[in-house]
């Protein structure tokens, strides 16, 4: 029995114990459904540029990457690196203007996998529902971040005083130009 033998036999065991214990596990995990969702586009998208052979593919990239890296992105367990799933993209002559749509599905997929968890904060306030909004005494705006909303009437009272002092200044100056009348302002101008 050759090496290749022993691969596809021990291939097509684990294939029968799959379906013996009745379920792909990559498929029922949830945290896989977007990696489900991101390899199937990506095997749309490589039959719609023709099926292309992972060789052809590789020299399409201009060997940025191998066909074994290629062939593996579409078997993949895990997301691939944006970078690899960017170049073969292309490769596939996948619009540019779809890039943001694979990438947002792609970051959606790497998060479910490997989530970003903010060392300072325990993961149960991360999830926890926002407090209610409440209305402001004030203004009778709905408030849910009662310090940033106090913080905005603080500044506006501020902005409001430097208008009323502008405006009195105005005003005074204004007087004073009519009480001086039109002989002042000439001089005013020609001194």
């Amino acid at each position: 029995m050759g090496l290749r033998n022993l691969i596809t036999r021990h291939t097509e065991d684990d294939l029968e114990l799959l379906a013996v214990d009745g379920a792909d596990p990559a498929v029922e995990d949830p945290a896989n459904e977007d990696l489900a969702k991101l390899l199937n586009d990506l095997r749309v998208a490589h039959r719609n540029a023709g099926e292309p052979s992972f060789r052809n593919l590789a020299m399409l990239t201009n060997r940025q990457l191998s066909a074994s890296t290629i062939s593996r992105m579409f078997k993949a367990t895990t997301p691939p690196k944006w970078k690899s799933l960017a170049v073969v993209l292309r490769a596939l002559n996948v619009p540019k203007q779809d890039t943001a749509r694979w990438h947002a599905q792609w970051a959606k997929a790497v998060n479910k996998i490997k989530p970003i968890v903010d060392p300072d904060h325990p993961p149960d306030l991360q999830t926890s529902a926002p407090a209610p909004a409440t209305p402001c005494l004030q203004c009778g705006a709905l408030v849910a971040e009662a310090d940033i909303h106090t913080e905005w009437h603080r500044k506006l009272a501020h902005a409001e005083g430097l208008l009323g002092a502008l405006a009195q200044n105005s005003k005074r100056t204004s007087q004073l130009s009519t009480a001086a009348g039109p002989l002042a302002a000439t001089r005013h101008r020609q001194g």
